[in-house]
């Protein structure tokens, strides 16, 4: 019976051993089933879900498409006038500068003439265009002279009427010489002209008007299309790192942000003439502040991601459409195209000799300079300090285009001398005839006022970085101070000083005193700006002070 009971306990024992065996299995199958059962059915609400995703962004990618052609059209019809507009201003301005140079030149009242390596080509050159002859054999100089004439002939009609339009009916507008002197640009542009850039700027404003209506307001939000991203990222942020989703919402955002720009964002202030509004700084963009909103939120769904174990690192949306819409634009408004490398195509807007434009560019650097000192990540700030000093690197290049194209005449003062309001040779041997006193007035005061305007719209540009970033604009603050002022500014002033080198109880006193005028907006824009706080340029600005200095002397 022992060896039996043995057995039977043994037995026993195993069939013991086997229900907790199979208890065991049973739990961990029923453990297996359940967790299967809670996958599928997350697979199944993935599945709904990217169901309803794919149609909505079906639905987004075709209206955005549609939006994005219709956009497309009317940048680049905006493109292509504020272009021309910059363009043929600055080109009737050089145009302008060389007409007097040729002039005094003729006169023999040249003393000597600043270009840049843009600018006209030498002496030699000139000589030998005097004796080339078209098909016909006409005298292309003749041409040319009669060509100058002509302009010079409907610049002064222009600038006598607008003359009439703003002063008393009994003036002698032939012997004014604030007639000459206060001579613009703007004389050299008819009305036909205005009028067309006007009719073609009201047709661009009702084009862009009539964009939205032609698609349903739920696609012109963005809060609803980052929603939509920002909720997929939120419930399956693997699935989005891996689809590179970030770079379809830049795509689809950037359609809606360059809708709003075409709309708001006016650097040659076309709204002026109209009853649209537009946005000086970039916080005043819907676009911006409803992106804005976005990063934040999430900022905050991230923290909550983080307890996952695996947090993919995540592009700021503001700070990447700031960069592919405002900073290229801003880059484009400054670069010229070589039009002898077979590209007719100028992208240039940005006139740095435009008060208006300045200041409305200085409001929107100022607010970009604003977003980016806010910015808390590493990542950002080194992007955006790239971009900072790629805005100013291109700012110096688009000036030194336009200076270099310009031909700056200096006057040889000891030729030319001022009584009773007029320019006459110091000889008293016989006066200036109505051209080459328009050219003098040109070489002595309008120009000066041009370049004191160019000097102070840079200085309020880096103004706001000479403090933070000043190794990023003193390339710009020192062409300013070699080129602008001492190359150019000075010897004009000078030869201006030289010409009326004293008061007479018959002159005009506020002809005498223009230098000084002139020199001390120069360096009140100067003192605004900081510059004279620090020793290296306070050095720099040394002969502009001892200039300004010696003329005061004078004047007392």
């Amino acid at each position: 019976l022992h060896p039996t009971i043995s057995n039977l306990e043994n037995v026993s024992s195993d069939l013991e051993r086997g229900t907790s065996r199979h208890e065991s299995t049973v739990s961990s199958t029923r453990s297996e089933l359940t967790q299967h059962q809670q996958t599928l059915e997350k697979h199944g609400q993935a599945l709904e879900y990217y169901q309803g995703l794919r149609e909505d962004l079906a639905t987004w990618m075709g209206a955005l498409r549609e939006l994005n052609g219709m956009v497309d059209k009317v940048e680049e019809a905006r493109r292509q006038l504020e272009a021309e507009m910059t363009w043929r201003r600055m080109e009737r301005f050089w145009e302008w500068g060389g007409d007097c140079t040729e002039v005094l030149e003729k006169q023999g009242l040249l003393k000597d003439k600043v270009t840049g390596e843009d600018g006209p080509e030498g002496n030699e050159n000139n000589v030998q265009t005097i004796h080339q002859v078209d098909e016909f054999g006409r005298d292309l100089s003749s041409m040319a002279s009669m060509s100058r004439v002509k302009r010079w002939n409907q610049r002064r009609k222009r600038s006598v009427k607008r003359w009439q339009d703003s002063h008393s009916d009994d003036m002698d507008l032939d012997g004014s010489l604030w007639q000459m002197v206060e001579c613009s640009n703007e004389d050299n542009f008819d009305g036909a002209e205005y009028e067309e850039w006007k009719h073609r700027h009201e047709a661009l404003s009702r084009a862009i008007a009539i964009i939205p209506n032609l698609v349903k307001d739920d696609y012109l939000s963005i809060s609803n299309l980052c929603s939509l991203f920002f909720d997929w990222e939120r419930l399956y942020p693997d699935d989005y790192a891996n689809c590179y989703a970030d770079m379809s919402l830049l795509q689809m955002v950037g359609v809606l942000v360059r809708l709003e720009l075409s709309e708001q964002w006016d650097i040659l202030d076309l709204h002026a003439q109209s009853s649209n509004t537009s946005c000086l700084e970039v916080s005043e963009f819907l676009w911006f502040n409803k992106l804005k909103e976005g990063d934040s939120q999430r900022e905050a769904n991230g923290e909550v991601d983080t307890t996952k174990g695996k947090m993919n690192p995540r592009k700021c949306i503001l700070l990447e459409v700031i960069q592919k819409q405002i900073v290229s634009r801003l880059f484009g408004s400054f670069s010229f195209e070589d039009e002898n490398e077979g590209s007719n195509r100028q992208h240039v807007i940005y006139d740095p000799f435009s008060v208006t434009q300045t200041r409305r560019l200085c409001s929107m650097v100022k607010s970009l300079l604003g977003y980016v000192s806010n910015c808390s990540k590493e990542n950002d700030k080194v992007s955006c300090e790239k971009m900072v000093e790629k805005i100013f690197n291109d700012l110096l290049l688009s000036v030194k285009y336009c200076v270099g194209r310009m031909v700056v005449p200096i006057v040889d003062a000891s030729k030319i001398t001022f009584e009773r309001d007029e320019f006459v040779r110091k000889d008293g041997s016989k006066g200036f005839d109505s051209e080459t006193a328009d050219a003098i007035a040109y070489a002595t005061i309008i120009q000066a006022k041009e370049l004191c305007t160019l000097v102070k719209n840079i200085l309020e540009l880096v103004h706001q970085e000479l403090h933070h970033r000043q190794d990023k604009v003193a390339s710009l603050v020192q062409f300013v101070f070699v080129d602008l002022i001492s190359l150019r500014l000075l010897p004009i002033l000078n030869s201006l000083h030289d010409i009326t080198p004293g008061r007479n109880k018959n002159d005009n006193n506020s002809y005498s005193e223009m230098p000084k005028m002139l020199i001390n907006g120069v360096l009140a824009a100067m003192q605004g700006a900081g510059l004279l706080e620090k020793d290296e340029w306070m050095l720099m600005a040394a002969p502009l002070r001892v200039a300004a200095k010696q003329w005061e002397n004078n004047v007392s």
